[in-house]
């Protein structure tokens, strides 16, 4: 893992080792060693900034990823489970609209064990494409190679996904989507840390971030795109009869429109975004990691450099799980249990919540899901705050803060909707302190969210920057898969007992706040490393250009 630089200067401060000042002996040295010093003091004047306008062009690809996700997870379950509505004449649930999977309900089961497959193949391959990336020899960089390859297909896959009407042919290609969209992603999260100083990752990872919050409001917004154009209005089923309903258009039309925002995403990307060329090929991948200084983008260990000895074998999948494990610092994996526990608990509070709010609280679903949106738009609106925030103060401590800040409100939710259950049906002006509520917390998840990956890329070794963006994403993906699994363990327990089940969602998702804020005070590394006097002459150098 990596080890502390000697002789390191604090950009912003006018640290400089002793040695420097008091090795040198006579009047000549003396004067030798205060020029040093003065040089040394005007160079950490410099800082390093953020460059908006790239971090930006940068984020059309993850917003790309974010609008294709919002709009699969929406509507690749009501294409394989299909729609149900009340028949007021019989008072019994009817298809208006019939899924692939038929109307058995031991369908749901396997349409949610479908609905994972981009959580599983996240786990199992987004590591190891992160780790070609960083080991890539291209005429184009180390990362854009893989956005050029996986979006197009991506983008093929929803394109044809109307005409699979068989189950088989329609389980086939979203397992080709799911690995297209596994391919780039990782690498395309990993550009922005190669061309940004560790200083100020936080902060462009705010404006990341708020692109990714953009690409989920365009995601939402299609269905409603789809229902001004002309001829999209759909058929509904009758008697649970596939033969007698018609969604055709309606499905072709919101695919080519999450298709079509993503190949405009690639466009900007490609006249915009420019990658130092680390081959003259298109698509190579070299037997060792190759290193780009960050300050002048310039190749400081290139794959092929006979001074580095070559790995015996190709790196595998969980080779750099292994280098983590293994660490005797053991901050980075600390730093990893903890997003892994607090997102368990969010990732549960995403899968029940509108459950939770119907069934335990009697409001209406479409009040459900306003409130659920309330912490993913708060973060939205204070990602630039929290990055900002983390560059003034540890990153750490600014994640621990927002933990702690996300477990008291959690708590004060969990007095207060046993309180609002005796009221009855609950009205919006009844709801308001739990929006209050949710609006901090939302403050909270920001402060720890949108530091999390910064952190993970400061303990990464510069050669390892895509491998391990790809394990914070296999982490998360990871509880993504298990909480609803443990949830819905909890909750056949607690039923089973006689119980409520909704009375453990929130301490549940409190449980693993505190988990998280124990586990992320056990690391003792990830905020921002001083730098060496090269590359604060690089910095500088690269700025006065």
């Amino acid at each position: 893992m990596q080890r502390e630089p000697p002789n390191r200067v604090h950009a912003g401060t006018s640290e400089v080792p002793p040695s420097k000042v008091f090795v040198h002996v006579g009047r000549r040295a003396t004067t030798m060693a205060r020029s040093e010093v003065h040089q040394d003091r005007d160079q950490a004047r410099i800082k390093p900034k953020v460059d908006i306008k790239q971090t930006l062009v940068i984020g059309f690809g993850f917003f790309s990823t974010m609008i294709a996700w919002t709009y699969y997870n929406f509507k690749i379950p009501i294409i394989l489970n299909g729609l149900k509505d009340l028949d007021e004449g019989t008072g019994l649930y009817v298809f208006t609209r019939v899924g692939l999977l038929g109307t058995e309900p031991i369908m749901e089961l396997v349409g949610g064990i479908l609905m994972t497959l981009d959580n599983i193949i996240a786990v199992l391959l987004q590591p190891w494409f992160g780790s070609l990336s960083d080991r890539l020899e291209s005429r184009f960089g180390r990362r854009s190679p893989f956005v050029f390859i996986g979006l197009p297909i991506a983008v093929f896959c929803l394109f044809i996904l109307p005409f699979m009407s068989v189950i088989g042919l329609f389980i086939a290609v979203i397992a080709v989507f799911n690995l297209a969209m596994a391919f780039y992603r990782t690498p395309v999260m990993s550009l922005m840390p190669d061309k940004t100083p560790p200083a100020v990752r936080s902060s462009a990872n705010s404006y990341i971030s708020l692109m990714g919050g953009l690409g989920f409001v365009v995601g939402m917004l299609v269905p409603y795109m789809v229902s001004l154009v002309p001829g999209t209005t759909p058929v509904a089923a009758t008697g649970n009869d596939p033969a007698t309903q018609d969604y055709f258009m309606q499905d072709l039309w919101g695919f080519v429109l999450t298709g079509s925002f993503m190949l405009a995403c690639l466009a900007i990307y490609a006249w915009k975004v420019r990658e130092t060329p680390t081959g003259k090929g298109f698509f190579h991948v070299g037997k060792s990691p190759i290193v780009i200084d960050v300050a002048t983008q310039r190749i400081v260990q290139p794959s092929g450099d006979s001074n580095r000895p070559a790995p015996d074998r190709k790196p595998g999948v969980f080779d750099t799980w292994r280098e983590i494990v293994q660490d005797r610092d053991k901050s980075a994996l600390y730093v990893l249990l903890a997003v892994f526990a607090y997102l368990f608990g969010f990732n549960a509070l995403e899968f029940s919540f509108a459950r939770f709010a119907v069934s335990y609280l009697g409001i209406a679903e479409s009040v459900a899901s306003i409130l659920l949106a309330i912490m993913p738009a708060v973060l939205i609106v204070f990602a630039i705050p929290a990055g900002i925030l983390a560059e003034k103060h540890s990153r750490r401590k600014i994640m621990k803060a927002g933990l702690l800040l996300q477990a008291a409100m959690v708590a004060g939710l969990i007095i207060a909707f046993p309180l609002m259950r005796v009221m009855g049906s609950p009205s919006i002006v009844d709801l308001i302190p739990v929006m209050i509520l949710l609006s901090i917390a939302g403050i909270g998840y920001g402060l720890t969210h949108i530091n999390a990956l910064p952190v993970v890329w400061q303990l990464a070794p510069r050669e390892k920057i895509g491998a391990f963006t790809g394990v914070y994403y296999m982490i998360s993906a990871l509880g993504a898969i298990l909480s609803p699994i443990a949830m819905s363990g909890i909750y056949t327990l607690i039923t089973y007992l006689g119980g409520n089940q909704w009375l453990s969602l929130f301490p549940y998702f409190l449980a693993s706040l505190i988990a998280g804020f124990f586990i992320l005070g056990k690391a003792k590394r990830g905020d921002v490393e001083p730098l060496t006097r090269e590359e604060l002459a690089a910095l500088r150098a690269s700025q006065e250009e």
